[in-house]
């Protein structure tokens, strides 16, 4: 039978096929597991411990060959294999006992290749990081732990059975290795000036000291190299604490927890990977290292550790030394008390400043600024981190001038002095009270010089039976209340981007409301009137009382454009009628169907000012439906003012066929769109809009009506009407126009739905032509009012003898006038 573990074809050595499944340990045909040499198909090649079964790794001993430590690259072939097999290569070579090796293969027509060292034992001593990582080169670096023949098994990067192909390997020799790599091989350390060299033996190396620490104590190793070639750095045992390397030098600080011995490294960051470039050769880089004693830590990193401070403290000198220390200190602190606190970095160091809110509390409470106030008194702790040297500083400001709550509130009075306040630390809070009472609007304003728009000085309120509101700026707060009741409101100020000191005035004033706030207590004027208002709340409303006559024209006007006013108007019975909200909109305007009363309501931003006129502009000088509809003549401009909310609507009379052109222009000389011709006979009616106006045809002799509606365009128009003249041909077949055979016949589509109708007789069965341009459409239409299509060139043949009419009309709407020429062949 065939042998399904066969020879795989290569360069000068035997190559042997190990099967995919070979930790499976199953029966194998007619062949057994227990015997020697090479497995079958499905037999094991590892042991339950990684390690190649004795009888395995004999075979392997047999077909391996030899490779010449740092010799040229040799090449070599994995082929497809005809079984579900995985194909592989061992090679052999000698090492030394603590040297470094690296192994290379690279692909050459191979898509990629994995490599596995075996001791002479058959043990796996390195293998790939993690499957198919391989990629097109496999590179593994290791250190022999004994002296003796070891061996390295090359494999596909992937088990995808279709790969195969050539590739090239070699095996690198970087020396001995002074320092071992782990603890057990750990080389002693003593804290000393001097520095020591030392040298990693290749991708992979690590070298380990050991040191006897003290618990407390601060320790330092400062390293100068290996080079840039691939990443390095120096770790503490444990893996917890690693130094990277800046400008080709890294410093590893610490402060020992515990007593004993201590370990520390410098290494690759990559334990088995090297550096890309195969050329020039990679050397063994060596670097310098000098490990310090840097003695105590100066003060303790935790509450129970603390360092006392008696206020004041001026300019404490500090130190921190290794990475993640922090110095802590408690201090003795009172309530609302105000405390300054800094810390200067001396040098290039860093430091931060944190605080506990109270004795003992976790987690640490952030500290934005350089001030801070305590709510309670006692043992507080400062934590100071970063790197580096640094000063401390802590003074006592004193105690706060106001209080934070309600019942510590400052109680202010009605002044035109204002009242000083500061904020002295971030998120601040001054509380402040005062008696307010009924029928009285009570503002207070707070000022401070903002540093930018999101510098904002907040304020709320709390208090009995009171309506009230107000805003909060970069640089003011206002407030405004009126009680129903006799009450005291309290008022929080704040100013949470304050990071230093920042001090504000408040004064708090007291006003009568200027008018009645709803329709029953509105404030009767007569035309014309000039008056201010003033919104003060939130929800504040000033309502006015006019008295109107019918078909009047009034307006409402806000004269200050920059604090726009919004009006509503609502009539006697309380309905609202019309309304101006628009910011550009500085006006309403009412031309009242019926005497009356109407009420006026007037809004603006809180706490300004504003100036309203009213007047009334006399009767309306035109109707406002078709009923009431102003007769005007053909060609004889007519002023028309349309009030804001209210329809202004024209009449003139048009004669039959005739095209009228209605022009409705603003004062600055362009033309109303919202200017509409309407017919009573027909409700689609709505004309042509061009550049030059509204073009209409009547067929019939009729009124037309003009309509301009002031919610769009309110204000002074002019509209006239023009006489364009009579259609150049009939819409139907009545009216249509002689048309001569072969006599081209000139003619216009004026506006939409136009339609031109022009007759010819003819004879039966007679083939014609219509000829036209694009843009119009022609139907044929005969004796008893058969109608026919003309095909693509514009032919068809009479059905009959008698009158044809040819009706054209327009296939698209590119623009009016369309001019069109006509020829019937």
């Amino acid at each position: 039978m065939v042998n399904p573990v066969g020879v795989v074809v290569q360069r000068g050595m035997r190559v042997l096929l190990l099967c995919v499944l070979a930790l499976v340990s199953a029966a194998c045909g007619d062949d057994k597991c227990d015997g020697g040499g090479m497995p079958a198909f499905g037999c094991p090649f590892f042991a339950e411990d990684g390690t190649v079964l004795p009888e395995r790794m004999e075979h392997v001993r047999r077909v391996a060959t030899p490779v010449e430590v740092n010799g040229d690259f040799s090449e070599a072939e994995l082929v497809r294999p005809t079984a579900p097999v995985m194909s592989a290569v061992f090679l052999s070579f000698p090492v030394e006992q603590d040297q470094r090796y690296r192994f290379s293969c690279q692909g050459i027509t191979l898509a990629g290749c994995a490599v596995h060292i075996l001791d002479g034992a058959g043990r796996v001593i390195a293998s790939p990081p993690r499957f198919g990582s391989g990629g097109p080169e496999g590179r593994l670096a290791f250190r022999a732990t004994e002296e003796g023949t070891w061996y390295a098994m090359v494999t596909l990067s992937s088990t995808f059975l279709s790969d195969s192909g050539t590739f090239r390997y070699r095996l690198q020799g970087f020396g001995l290795d002074a320092h071992g790599d782990s603890p057990e091989e750990a080389s002693l350390l003593s804290p000393s000036p001097e520095p020591f060299p030392g040298g990693l033996q290749g991708p992979g190396d690590q070298d380990v000291f050991a040191f006897a620490a003290t618990a407390g104590n601060v320790y330092a190793l400062t390293c100068e190299g290996p080079g840039d070639s691939i990443p390095w750095r120096l770790s503490l045992a444990g893996g917890e604490l690693h130094a990277f390397p800046a400008q080709g030098q890294a410093r590893l600080a610490f402060e020992a927890e515990t007593s004993g011995t201590m370990f520390v490294s410098i290494s690759y960051d990559e334990a088995f990977l090297s550096p890309e470039e195969e050329e020039p050769e990679y050397p063994a880089p060596g670097y310098t290292c000098r490990f310090e004693a840097l003695g105590p830590d100066d003060h303790g990193d935790a509450n129970d550790r603390a360092t006392a401070l008696d206020l004041p403290v001026s300019e404490l000198a500090g130190n921190l030394e290794a990475q993640g220390d922090r110095d802590v200190f408690s201090l003795q602190l009172v309530a609302s008390h105000y405390y300054q606190v800094s810390c200067v970095p001396v040098g290039s160091g860093r430091c931060e400043v944190l605080l506990a809110a109270e004795a003992g509390a976790q987690p640490w409470q952030a500290f934005g600024g350089s001030s801070w106030k305590p709510r309670s008194t006692g043992t507080h702790f400062l934590r100071v981190s970063g790197d580096g040297a640094y000063r401390l500083s802590v003074e006592d400001r004193g105690l706060d001038a106001h209080g934070e709550t309600k019942e510590e509130a400052t109680l202010l009075t009605v002044s035109e002095t204002p009242g000083q306040g500061s904020f002295q630390v971030r998120d601040d809070v001054d509380a402040f009270a005062f008696d307010a009472q009924p029928d009285g609007i009570y503002e207070l304003t707070c000022e401070w010089a903002a540093t930018g728009p999101q510098d904002v000085l907040r304020m709320e309120w709390s208090g009995g039976d009171a309506t009230g509101g107000g805003f909060s700026s970069a640089s003011r707060s206002f407030l405004a209340v009126e009680p129903r009741v006799a009450t005291r409101i309290t008022v929080l100020l704040s100013g949470p981007s304050a990071s230093t000191p920042r001090p504000y005035t408040c004064v708090l004033r007291t006003r009568q409301d200027d008018h009645g706030d709803s329709l029953a207590d509105a404030a009767a004027l007569s035309f014309p009137a000039s008056f201010t208002t003033r919104t003060d709340l939130p929800l504040d409303t000033d309502f006015l009382r006019f008295a109107v006559e019918a078909d009047h024209v009034y307006r409402f006007t806000c004269a200050d454009a920059a604090a726009p006013c919004a009006f509503r108007l609502f009539n006697e019975n309380s309905w609202p009628m019309h309304s101006s909200q628009a910011p550009d909109r500085m006006f309403i305007e009412h031309a009242p169907a019926q005497a009356g009363v109407v009420y006026l309501e007037v809004r603006g931003p809180l706490g300004v000012v504003l100036s309203v006129t009213a007047t009334d502009l006399g009767p309306d000088d035109h109707g406002d439906d078709r009923a009431t509809a102003t007769p005007i003549s053909i060609g004889v401009p007519v002023r028309v003012y349309v009030p804001f909310e209210d329809p202004d609507v024209l009449r003139f009379e048009a004669a039959p066929l005739r095209y009228y052109r209605v022009r409705c222009v603003r004062p600055d000389g362009t033309l109303s769109r919202f200017c509409s011709v309407s017919s009573p006979s027909d409700p689609f009616f709505t004309g042509t809009r061009t550049e030059q106006g509204v073009l209409v045809k009547m067929p019939e002799a009729g009124p037309l009506f003009i309509t301009i509606h002031g919610r769009n365009e309110p204000g002074e128009h002019t509209v006239t009407v023009e006489d364009l003249g009579p259609d150049d041909h009939g819409d139907r077949a009545t009216e249509a126009t002689p048309l001569t055979l072969g006599v081209p016949m000139e003619g216009a589509l004026e506006m939409t739905g136009d339609k031109d109708v022009v007759s010819v007789e003819l004879a039966a069965n007679e083939p014609r032509q219509a000829l036209f341009p694009a843009g119009v459409f022609v139907l044929v239409m005969g004796p008893g009012e058969h109608t026919r299509s003309l095909d693509a060139e514009g032919r068809f043949t009479t059905w009959t003898a008698g009158r044809y009419t040819l009706h054209v009309t327009a296939n698209s709407a590119n623009g009016y006038p369309m001019h069109y020429q006509l020829e019937l062949r």
